[in-house]
């Protein structure tokens, strides 16, 4: 298993390949997994409402298991549908997610999607990655435990934050999506 300034590296990586800002990137990993790349959580709810009796998903091999297709896995904590949407090949299995490498390419690729679907506010894009529902829609333990959290570990990364917000455009330059065109944004949005 990688060690974790091995682990880090890699992330570095990874974040500047998708034309990321680190320290974010670094505290999502963090509040996440706590760069746990074997980290791992049932998640029984997310079976229920996404999983349960949708033939889509119940075809699988693992489709009615719920602790294998209704779990987070590894450094991001991506949950298999999440990961599938991202590119994970959907016909391989949910421990595939361990794999740091896999993990942390598909973790950036959700990463800049919420980020775009934010407009670079990190609050709402946490929110988004960690409940798939912008900060004002999301349930109450994302906006009074998870985002929280994320906000003391962007701190500990050194990201400057004012209040109990955010100001993105003195968090980065966010020039992945200064780099895009606004249709490209649109795509990627929808």
């Amino acid at each position: 298993m990688p060690s974790r300034a091995e682990l880090q590296r890699f992330a570095v990586h990874v974040a500047r390949v998708h034309g990321l800002d680190v320290a974010p990137f670094f505290a999502l990993i963090q509040t996440e997994s706590n760069w746990n790349p074997t980290a791992y959580r049932y998640e029984p709810a997310f079976y229920r409402r996404y999983i349960l009796g949708k033939a889509e998903w119940e075809v699988l091999p693992w489709g009615k298991e719920p602790r294998r297709i209704a779990a987070s896995y590894g450094l991001g904590q991506l949950m298999y549908t999440s990961a599938v949407a991202a590119g994970y090949p959907r016909g391989k299995a949910p421990e595939g997610l361990y794999d740091p490498i896999t993990n942390l390419e598909l973790t950036a690729k959700r990463w800049r999607r919420r980020l775009l679907q934010a407009r670079g506010d990190l609050r709402d894009a946490y929110s988004r990655y960690n409940s798939g529902r912008p900060l004002e829609q999301a349930p109450a333990n994302t906006r009074l435990s998870h985002v929280p959290n994320f906000v003391r570990n962007l701190r500990a990364a050194g990201v400057q934050t004012e209040g109990t917000g955010i100001d993105a455009r003195k968090v980065a330059t966010w020039s992945a999506v200064a780099l895009l065109g606004a249709a490209v944004v649109a795509r990627a949005i929808r």
